[in-house]
């Protein structure tokens, strides 16, 4: 969390472009994809739209705003969606079905609830 306390680099920023517009587009695709098959699964519909926006805004901030650091409450926001996103993942993760399915979920929401803690804890201090 205390990389997001200052500006990235001209490297950092093309990396962000680059994967951003890539994200983005994959899951465009995804969700499109998703709402023409037959059956069509809603939740999976919201899920990868959700992805695509948010994706999405991070091209956009990526490509054509300012080069700056995040804010104190921006970064307390950010840790607070990670922890949130962490805790509701790791619940999931026990609806998941058996084997692997369960354990990426399981292991990418306890990141989520790391990264979460730390920048909360980072902030509250």
């Amino acid at each position: 969390m205390k990389d997001l306390s200052r500006p990235p680099s001209k490297t950092e920023r093309v990396a962000a472009v680059v994967l951003s517009a890539v994200t983005t587009l994959i899951f465009c695709a995804v969700a499109a994809y998703v709402l023409t098959a037959e059956p069509v699964s809603f939740s999976a519909v919201i899920i990868f739209s959700g992805l695509f926006l948010t994706s999405a805004t991070m091209f956009f901030r990526a490509a054509f705003t300012a080069r700056r650091s995040l804010s104190g409450e921006e970064t307390l926001g950010l840790a607070w969606v990670l922890l949130i996103g962490g805790i509701i993942g790791a619940l999931l993760a026990m609806l998941a079905g058996p084997g692997t399915n369960r354990l990426l979920l399981l292991g990418s929401s306890l990141s989520c609830v790391a990264y979460g803690l730390a920048g909360v804890r980072l902030r509250s201090q």
